[in-house]
């Protein structure tokens, strides 16, 4: 009898600690998701015109940028399938890593103009600010790796 009482209170615990963790990782997540949208109005004293002209700025760059991750991951997903199995054509892999660095390029210079069109509308004392925190602000995601050979 003691022992299913004790079977019982554990399972209860168990269950309700579960679910305690269970919602604090969807808090977690759409807290990490708020901050990659407000990320930039982490900067001292925006005004309201330099908070808006920040959001049409990331929306239009996010528009150019989409399409380059879906083709990047395409070409990687490709690269993965023609250089596995018995008979690699290494011309083909060639060309497909060619392209993977051609996309990758274009996204890098993406990036870094849309950050030189967030500095051209901030004042000498933000710059100061965003110049030293960028790299905090922008956390990059893991780093898709060309695999190793």
């Amino acid at each position: 009898m003691k022992t299913k009482k004790l079977t019982l209170v554990v399972a209860i615990l168990f269950f309700i600690t579960g679910s305690t963790f269970a919602q604090q990782g969807n808090m977690a997540n759409n807290k990490k998701g708020m901050n990659k949208q407000n990320k930039f109005m982490n900067i001292p004293d925006l005004t309201d015109a330099q908070k808006t002209q920040i959001k049409e700025m990331r929306t239009a760059n996010m528009k150019e940028i989409t399409p380059l991750r879906n083709q990047l991951r395409e070409k990687q997903a490709h690269l993965q399938t023609i250089s596995t199995g018995d008979n690699v054509n290494k011309q083909e892999v060639d060309k497909t890593l060619e392209e993977i660095s051609d996309i990758k390029l274009q996204i890098a210079k993406k990036r870094e103009s849309f950050r030189q069109d967030v500095r051209s509308i901030l004042t000498d004392e933000q710059k100061v600010y965003f110049d030293a925190n960028y790299n905090k602000m922008n956390k990059k995601r893991p780093k898709n790796k060309l695999p190793r050979k």
